[in-house]
């Protein structure tokens, strides 16, 4: 699942400023698109449990992220219907993943987790560390 969203996005590690030295430093990115993350947040909030605030990506990021997120939040939500969303945050580089996914299946829930593990591993770029 993980690897038809990655390549549907064109997603590699440390690839997704690769013209760029500093992207803190260009304005666009800094301001585009910051939409996605409210659109994010006007989507699953209803997953959100109270006392969570659920997404706190920021910016820059690339805009592709975005929709992986959402893609991989409607995966999940095919294998458990109630999961909850405690946080998705830009953290040192790339995106961390805080969510609740029950199965009965432990190796179910042991491939939502590698799944997770991968997706966080992918998300990320050394030059978005601040």
């Amino acid at each position: 699942m993980i690897d038809k969203i990655l390549r549907k996005y064109k997603i590699q590690r440390d690839y997704n400023y690769p013209n760029i030295e500093n992207p803190y430093k260009v304005k666009e990115l800094k301001n585009a698109s910051s939409n996605l993350e409210a659109n994010l947040l006007e989507k699953w909030k209803n997953h959100i449990p109270q006392g969570w605030y659920g997404f706190a990506i920021g910016r820059p990021c690339p805009d592709s992220w975005f929709y992986v997120i959402d893609e991989f939040l409607d995966y999940l939500l095919t294998i458990d219907p109630n999961f909850e969303i405690y946080q998705i945050k830009m953290k040192f580089g790339g995106i961390c993943f805080y969510v609740r996914v029950e199965s009965d299946d432990e190796e179910k829930q042991e491939f939502i987790n590698l799944q997770l593990n991968r997706l966080q591993y992918e998300l990320f770029d050394k030059k978005l560390i601040y």
